[in-house]
């Protein structure tokens, strides 16, 4: 499916596949030291290649990843610019725990709320009704963002980090 952003810019989003290691390389190389820190809660530089095979292997139904690509203006696949996922829990079967990245220049137009909205419905669909998230304290963008899905059920602190379960709302498809 193909998107226009809130600045004209267009991504192509579909399921992550094997061949994106290459995008989530680049990509991490692309991401600013505010944005590793947000998301890996420290400094992540390198993937190692086990990391790239369960990041890019996932099944759409226990282990759901989306990819954003930016296209340039032949609608050819250009760079990876996000990527959302989320993991069934092993012990609770209607949750899972989930994550999102966007890399800094297409930050703030959009790119993580379409991700996470294709996720959602993703998610819905295979009966996931929660989601799991480990937030930075100072990450208040992210809290905002997942709060706009469903509601805070719970919020734990452990140094720093929010463990957040929230509720998802019923998407309209």
């Amino acid at each position: 499916m193909t998107f226009v952003l809130r600045d004209g810019r267009r991504v192509a989003v579909r399921p992550i596949q094997p061949s994106d290691r290459v995008h989530l390389e680049l990509g991490l190389e692309r991401l600013g030291e505010r944005t590793r820190r947000m998301r890996f809660h420290g400094e992540r530089t390198a993937f190692t290649s086990d990391e790239l095979d369960y990041l890019t292997r996932c099944d759409g139904v226990d282990r759901i990843a989306e990819v954003a690509i930016g296209l340039d203006s032949s609608d050819e696949e250009e760079i990876g610019v996000a990527v959302a996922r989320a993991y069934r829990d092993a012990e609770d079967s209607e949750r899972a725990e989930v994550a999102v990245v966007v890399i800094d220049e297409w930050q703030g137009i959009g790119v993580g709320r379409l991700l996470l909205g294709v996720l959602a419905e993703k998610c819905w669909k295979v009966g996931i009704r929660q989601w799991t998230a480990s937030v930075l304290g100072e990450n208040t963008e992210m809290v905002r963002l997942l709060e706009s899905f469903g509601s805070i059920l719970s919020r734990a602190w452990c140094g720093g980090v929010q463990e957040l379960i929230i509720e998802l709302r019923e998407p309209s498809f």
